[in-house]
């Protein structure tokens, strides 16, 4: 090979490698570019701040060195995401994911857990699941996937708080109790009455075939809501089942599931109809979504970016319902059915 030919290689090798760092400086560019974005889209837009104890200009400066540190895309939806939880807002999230991504609480989540002193303690089982599982409503949890369960809430805990929040703390514990999307079980060590086992679950949104069911309890019309507040065919469903006639006296039975628009349902028809709302406090997500979306990783963040209330002015996550102290649902339904008809005889009082 003579010099003008391995001249002619060395360039050629020296291009290819120039032009790979230059591809992939411009990514690190707009990898910040984005972060940037996203830092004061939450700053300006995100109206919960004054109920959460974030320090966001904190949490921003702690991750952009390692946006600049982010291999690919994947690792960088990794950081955004890590900051974002800095909001311990379930209504804060990313429509974009990785199968690394934490599972949405409450959407995609089967447990729901607080905080009670040092007692991580599940109240609902929502899906069949995890009853089939052997998992019961008021389980005291002791470890998640092999490791305690103070260990892996302080794993998920923001770290950028100006003051001590226990909200913060059962947010951690409900996402840690979700799973990431790449785990097909999460599996949990926990004690019932005194018993104690190990369960694996997987956390799994099931799609319903149709968005309510509608059906008669003796005198007692009961609509039921599925997964659905998302479905065009929900409003024309819930028309039909209204002009059965036998909807005239309202209330509503709901839980932890119950969130945002299924919350404005609730408070809504409370507002219009007086209709009491029963059952455990709803999700509390807060405020209405707007969305950040950025072209050069495809990111879309959605947080919430203004407060919602009840017309008496009540903050729409500070909505306490009726609570029915009940651990299985079918009693809760019966309750609620044996109230709506005392309702009907106006022989009940506003809550039963």
């Amino acid at each position: 090979m003579d010099t003008m030919t391995r001249f002619a290689y060395f360039a050629a090798a020296l291009l290819v490698v120039c032009s790979a760092a230059a591809g992939e400086g411009r990514a690190r560019s707009d990898r910040l570019e984005d972060f940037d974005a996203f830092c004061r889209f939450v700053a300006d837009d995100n109206a919960s701040f004054e109920l959460k104890k974030t320090d966001w200009p904190a949490a921003c400066a702690a991750s952009r060195p390692k946006v600049v540190e982010a291999v690919d895309r994947s690792a960088f939806i990794g950081v955004v995401e890590r900051t974002l939880a800095e909001l311990y807002n379930a209504h804060a999230h990313f429509g974009t994911s990785t199968p690394k991504c934490p599972r949405l609480v409450p959407t995609d989540a089967d447990l729901y857990a607080r905080w009670q002193g040092a007692e991580a303690i599940a109240e609902v089982g929502a899906a069949s699941m995890v009853l089939a599982a052997g998992l019961q409503p008021g389980l005291r949890a002791l470890e998640i996937d092999g490791r305690s369960v103070e260990d892996v809430v302080a794993a998920a805990m923001p770290q950028h708080l100006t003051a001590l929040d226990p909200a913060a703390r059962d947010w951690a514990l409900r996402v840690a109790l979700a799973g990431h999307q790449d785990r097909k079980a999460v599996q949990v060590r926990a004690e019932l009455d005194g018993r104690r086992g190990t369960f694996a679950f997987v956390p799994k949104r099931t799609r319903p075939d149709r968005p309510l069911t509608a059906t008669l309890v003796g005198t007692v019309g009961v609509i039921e809501i599925h997964d659905a507040l998302d479905d065009a065919k929900l409003v024309p469903s819930f028309g039909e089942a209204r002009e059965t006639g036998i909807f005239h006296v309202w209330n509503e039975l709901v839980g932890h599931w119950t969130g945002s628009m299924g919350e404005g349902i609730a408070i809504g028809l409370n507002a219009m109809r007086g209709a009491p709302v029963i059952g455990a406090p709803m999700a509390g997500l807060l405020g209405a979504l707007d969305e950040l979306k950025r072209a050069h990783a495809g990111v879309v963040a959605r947080i919430p970016a203004e407060r919602l209330f009840h017309v008496d002015g009540t903050p729409r996550e500070a909505f306490v319902p009726c609570t029915i102290d009940n651990r299985d649902a079918d009693a809760d339904l019966r309750q609620v059915v044996a109230f709506a008809s005392q309702l009907a005889e106006h022989t009940a009082a506003r809550c039963p």
